[in-house]
């Protein structure tokens, strides 16, 4: 298999970060892969405010589901509640360098709410 590109290595910086690190309070997580080799993917399942899982089936998040995310949020013509500008511009500076260093729990928290719900419903 090949070794994954910088912008591969990236995205599932993201998702692992975000896994390891940022979602953990609003979610709940299972068939969590990651590798040097493959593509990191996690589906997620949204809690209920009693610390249930409200969906069993849960979302998948993948490479592009990140990419797309990434893509809504660096749209400045896009509207998304609850995200400070400068947050965007940290994201879009880190996407254009393909540095997830640049990426904290919080970020990835940010960038995989909006690959589940288009928006920032937590934090």
């Amino acid at each position: 298999m090949a070794e994954k590109t910088d912008r591969e290595q990236f995205l599932d910086d993201i998702i692992t970060t975000a896994v390891e690190g940022g979602i953990g309070y609003w979610s709940q997580v299972s068939q969590y892969h990651w590798g040097d080799e493959k593509e990191t993917t996690v589906r997620v399942h949204e809690l209920d405010s009693a610390g249930n899982v409200e969906n069993k089936v849960g979302v998948p998040i993948t490479r592009n589901k990140i990419e797309e995310a990434i893509k809504k949020i660096a749209d400045m013509n896009t509207s998304i509640e609850y995200l400070h500008p400068r947050v965007r511009g940290e994201i879009f500076i880190a996407s254009c360098d393909n540095d997830a260093g640049d990426i904290d729990a919080t970020l990835a928290d940010i960038i995989v709410q909006v690959a589940m719900f288009g928006n920032v419903v937590y934090g």
